[in-house]
């Protein structure tokens, strides 16, 4: 593995062949410094990243809608695990509950509870915490709740006889 990101510092002390000078002084050392920067994961849904999924509502029933994400982050133990999720903008109110959610557990999905005959758009976003050697990384996508349509079919005659059950 590579070094943890931090700043690191090496001196080097120099001697000749005679072992000379004995102790070191500031013309026989050198230093130098670097610093190993965090990296930037991705994460991303794992159905429709940054794109709007339409979920069927219902006039009587809550509805539960799930969502998943992973991530590249090498800190984390799995790459489904420490995503935070969380609502961001749109209609709250078409939500009864799942939002905010954490994994802790491989396959943890965010759950979300739609409210009945509700209808909306809510954002929703994904986020994996900084850590020790990776930066903060969010995606977010759209959920819009629709309410299912009912249609009657209605089917045209032509040259009905007027005063006839055929209408």
């Amino acid at each position: 593995d590579g070094l943890k990101a931090g700043t690191y510092s090496f001196c080097i002390n120099s001697v000749d062949a005679n072992g000379y000078p004995e102790t070191p002084n500031k013309d026989t050392r050198v230093c130098t410094s670097f610093e190993v920067v965090k990296t930037l994961p991705t994460i991303t849904f794992d159905q429709d990243d940054k794109a709007t999924t339409y979920v069927a509502g219902d006039p009587t029933n809550t509805v539960t809608h799930s969502e998943h994400a992973t991530h590249t982050n090498g800190d984390s133990s799995g790459d489904d695990i420490d995503i935070e999720y969380s609502f961001v903008s749109g209609n709250s109110s078409i939500i009864s509950s799942g939002l905010p959610f954490t994994s802790s557990n491989a396959g943890d999905n965010a759950n979300i509870v739609f409210a009945a005959n509700a209808t909306g758009s809510i954002v929703i976003q994904a986020k994996i915490p900084e850590s020790d050697n990776y930066e903060e990384a969010i995606t977010t996508k759209t959920l819009t709740l629709q309410l299912g349509l009912v249609a009657n079919y209605v089917e045209v005659k032509t040259n009905i006889k007027a005063g006839t059950t055929e209408a």
